[in-house]
């Protein structure tokens, strides 16, 4: 529905997963979560988000998913400790990558930089090669393993500007 812009049948859909849910049927809380992510409300997917990470803790996807539900409701500190956490159980390349995002959005280049370099020995991902090069250069902390990145990144998307300007 959404593909087609028909956004108030994709939330009516949402609203009868969630009513399915209210009648016994816990297997669509996942949906639900999904739904309501990708409906740009994560106040709705919050909950159940948080539901599925308490019932399934050993799932990462859970924790970045409710830790991203945490900072699109205005809640950084929140998604902070949960993937922080989660990278001590779990390390994924995606909670590395929102934890360096997080970090970026706050202006802390630096601490978002080590992040990603931290996460690039653990879980190494093009996204995380475009947080370690990028964050490198707003912190002023340019060195050989941040142009490393920078050229991974190019490997990936050749047409990166930030990318392109770093190896310039």
């Amino acid at each position: 529905y959404l593909k087609v812009g028909r956004v108030d049948d994709a939330r009516a859909i949402a609203e009868w997963v969630e009513e399915k849910i209210a009648e016994g049927d816990d297997s669509l809380r996942s949906y639900a979560a999904e739904m309501w992510t990708t409906l740009g409300e994560p106040d709705r997917a919050l909950e159940w988000w948080q539901i599925l990470h308490l019932a399934a803790p050993e799932i990462p996807y859970y924790a970045t998913a409710e830790a991203a539900a945490h900072y699109g409701t205005c809640d950084p500190d929140e998604a902070i400790a949960i993937l922080r956490k989660q990278i001590k159980s779990a390390p994924t390349a995606q909670a590395y990558e929102l934890l360096a995002e997080i970090n970026l959005a706050q202006g802390e280049y630096r601490k978002a930089a080590g992040i990603a370099k931290i996460g690039l020995k653990t879980a190494p991902s093009p996204g995380l090669h475009r947080y370690y090069a990028e964050n490198s250069e707003l912190a002023g902390l340019i060195t050989t393993d941040s142009l490393a990145s920078a050229r991974a990144l190019l490997a990936s998307d050749p047409g990166h500007v930030q990318g392109s300007l770093l190896l310039a």
